[in-house]
């Protein structure tokens, strides 16, 4: 039961953060939206971070530990997109992905750690 949960966050938040990146990387919405959080030069580069992480969770299948990396490091990328929309004054209902993906991936690193 475990492992299904794993896997199964695994791929939701694989799949999502992909959509992002591809997203971030080629939409003039990201790119307005980058310019919107005062930081238009970090799209490219938060992208990339992205894919990166997402390959992680895939490679975590085989190799727990990058997947402990790749999730920690999309939690990471979390906590700044809230502390981001905190201070542009975002309301909650714009945020609530931030706290969503943020859950999902700290679980992501319980359940690595806990040798699932």
């Amino acid at each position: 039961m475990a492992n299904a949960l794993l896997y199964s966050c695994s791929i939701l938040s694989a799949v999502s953060f992909l959509w992002y990146a591809i997203d971030c990387l080629t939409t003039v919405r990201m790119k307005l939206e980058f310019e919107r959080y005062g930081l238009d030069r970090y799209r490219i580069l938060t992208g990339i971070l992205q894919i990166c992480g997402v390959i992680g969770l895939w490679i975590g299948y085989v190799v727990p530990v990058i997947g402990v990396l790749a999730a920690s490091g999309l939690a990471i990328q979390m906590v700044l997109a809230l502390c981001v929309r905190i201070r542009i004054k975002d309301g909650l209902l714009s945020s609530l992905p931030a706290v969503f993906y943020l859950i999902l991936n700290t679980g992501l690193v319980y359940l690595y750690l806990q040798g699932v």
